[in-house]
C-alpha cells in the first residue's frame, strides 16, 4: 500500500509541476494527461494505465523498460500499448509488464541469465508480448517474477539463488512453475 501511495504522490507531483502557472493569465485551464487506473514506478522509469486501457511509459529505457528499441529515455509519457491494459508492472533490472483486461500477462525487457521473463531465452525481448494467460495479479523482484492466476494458483519463475521462488529448491527457472503452497518443509 505504501508503495502505491508513494507512486501516486510522485506522479501527482510530476503532473503538478507540468501545470506551472504561465507568466500571463488565461481563462482556459491547461490540459494535462490524466491517468486513472493504475500506476507503477520502476528503478528509473514510470508507467501508468489510463482509463481507456492504454499504457504510457517514461523515464530511462535501460534494459528495455520502455518497450521500444530506438530510445534511451523519454522525458514525457509516451503511449506503448493502445488499449486493453488493466494494470502495469514497472519492475526492476530487466522485467516490465502489463496485465491485459482479458487476463493475459504481457512482458518485455531482458531476461538475462536468470529467466525473469518466463521464457526459454536469455535475450532481450524489446516489444511487449504474451507470457501467460488467466492472470489476476503479477509482480517481480530483482531477478524473479510471480503471478497469481484467476483460479488462485501461484506461478513463479526466474532467479532462485536464495530460494525466493519458494519451490523448495535453488536454481533458475526459465519457464513458469506452479508453486504448490501446501509444500511442507522436511
Amino acid at each position: 500500500m505504501k508503495k502505491h501511495l508513494g507512486c501516486f504522490l510522485l506522479l501527482l507531483s510530476f503532473f503538478m509541476s507540468c501545470m506551472a502557472t504561465p507568466a500571463y493569465a488565461t481563462e482556459e485551464p491547461a490540459t494535462v494527461l490524466v491517468f486513472g487506473m493504475t500506476i507503477s514506478a520502476g528503478e528509473f522509469h514510470m508507467s501508468a494505465v489510463k482509463t481507456d486501457g492504454s499504457l504510457w511509459v517514461w523515464g530511462s529505457n535501460a534494459y528495455g523498460a520502455l518497450g521500444v528499441s530506438e530510445l534511451t529515455q523519454s522525458t514525457v509519457p509516451m503511449k506503448l500499448i493502445d488499449h486493453g491494459v488493466s494494470s502495469t508492472i514497472a519492475g526492476t533490472s530487466g522485467l516490465y509488464g502489463a496485465i491485459m483486461q482479458n487476463g493475459e500477462l504481457w512482458n518485455w525487457g531482458i531476461s538475462g541469465n536468470n529467466g525473469r521473463l518466463g521464457r526459454t531465452t536469455s535475450e532481450w525481448i524489446v516489444n511487449p508480448g504474451r507470457a501467460m494467460e488467466h492472470v489476476r495479479q503479477a509482480d517481480s523482484g530483482n531477478s524473479h517474477t510471480l503471478s497469481l492466476k484467476e483460479d488462485g494458483s501461484l506461478w513463479v519463475w526466474g532467479g532462485n539463488q536464495y530460494g525466493e521462488l519458494g519451490n523448495g529448491m535453488q536454481g533458475l527457472r526459465y519457464e513458469s512453475e506452479w508453486l504448490n503452497y501446501n509444500y511442507e518443509h522436511s
